[in-house]
């Protein structure tokens, strides 16, 4: 179908939109902007919009812009992203975005709201814009997750403050002084040279603070461009954890963070590199014939399928060990609810505690 989808008041809330078709806009596809549309747009009062499953096609603008709150992009695919304007995803407060490729020649996935919970992405990344942008324009957002993210292609030139994987352009505080924090990204494969990996650098005073990166994988540029800088000295990006860094198969820690991983960290706070913590992406697998069971779990778990019994240590997220023993049966009555790993010899599994 050719045409675009708008929804501008409340009377749209719930709207749902699927199928397996293919919505092109190329008759809004307007170099000179006067016609311009974007390919899925609801406005800021228009809520619980579910997009599943199509194909949107050389959208003028945005391919999907939900403005309103309680959102779900599933199943998405983009395609013919040639413009500068041609972002991909945006969805405000409580939008879930999954399992969907985002091809875009501008930001791929904006991260503006708050508990947004983004998985399962596979990205096709042009010569504009970041993968995932922060802030164009200060804002404010926490609890934001992002996981399991494949990046085919990255194709920025060179340096630009609106480039990278991870990239925070905020260009201007017309919102006032804005704060992201309690954010965490987590297995991010990259599979060719990228020029620009880590862009964090607003042009205002901004705030953020408490971000997690874990198990990022990395294929870069001898010269490639890590910057993590804060405004200045008064309003420092803080509190940052970055966990099994690799960049072309080297992990980055804080002895080599300036030599191999080229960090610039000016007016930063805090910023950590851990090679050490045992969540390694690689490390955790199923075996064949041994399983772990019930998990998730409320109490215990039992181990299946050992010829003999062996040796088990029990880790919490951050690494530290918090049990050991012999045996099958691992009693976790105790334990906050959470996620553990749970180490045989070589063999780590993942335990969820409910």
């Amino acid at each position: 179908m050719e045409g675009a989808l708008n929804m501008y008041n409340s009377s749209n809330d719930n709207t749902i939109i699927y199928g397996r078709g293919i919505l092109d806009g190329r008759k809004y596809f307007d170099l000179d902007q006067e016609n311009k549309k974007h390919g899925i747009e609801s406005a800021g009062g228009v809520s619980g919009i579910t997009v599943e499953g199509i194909t949107v096609s050389q959208a003028g603008a945005y391919f999907v812009r939900l403005l309103g709150t309680d959102n779900n992009i599933s199943w998405v695919k983009t395609i013919g992203g040639w413009i500068f304007n041609n972002d991909g995803f945006v969805g405000y407060d409580r939008t879930y975005i999954g399992n969907c490729f985002v091809w875009a020649n501008d930001d791929g996935i904006k991260l503006y709201r708050d508990d947004q919970t983004i998985e399962n992405i596979t990205a096709w990344h042009l010569t504009n814009g970041g993968v995932f942008q922060w802030a164009w324009n200060t804002s404010s957002a926490k609890n934001v997750s992002v996981k399991n993210v494949y990046l085919i292609r990255g194709q920025w030139p060179g340096d630009g403050s609106n480039q990278g994987v991870f990239n925070i352009r905020g260009s201007s505080n017309t919102n006032g002084l804005q704060r992201q924090t309690d954010w965490i990204f987590e297995n991010i494969y990259i599979d060719n040279p990228v020029k620009v990996l880590f862009n964090l650098a607003p042009k205002v005073a901004h705030n953020v603070d408490n971000v997690i990166f874990k198990n990022i994988e990395a294929k870069t540029t001898t010269d490639v461009i890590n910057r993590i800088n804060g405004f200045n000295s008064s309003y420092p990006i803080k509190d940052i954890t970055i966990e099994n860094l690799k960049m072309n198969g080297v992990c980055i820690n804080n002895t080599n963070k300036t030599s191999v991983g080229k960090f610039d960290l000016t007016d930063s706070q805090n910023v950590t590199f851990d090679c050490s913590v045992i969540t390694d992406i690689e490390s955790i697998q199923e075996y064949s014939g041994i399983s772990v069971y019930p998990n998730p779990t409320k109490s215990f778990v039992t181990i299946q399928g050992l010829s003999e019994p062996l040796n088990w240590e029990l880790f919490s997220v951050s690494g530290n060990q918090i049990k050991i023993g012999l045996g099958e049966k691992i009693d976790l009555e105790e334990l906050n609810q959470g996620i553990y790993f749970l180490k045989l010899n070589s063999r780590i599994f993942k335990i969820v505690k409910e």
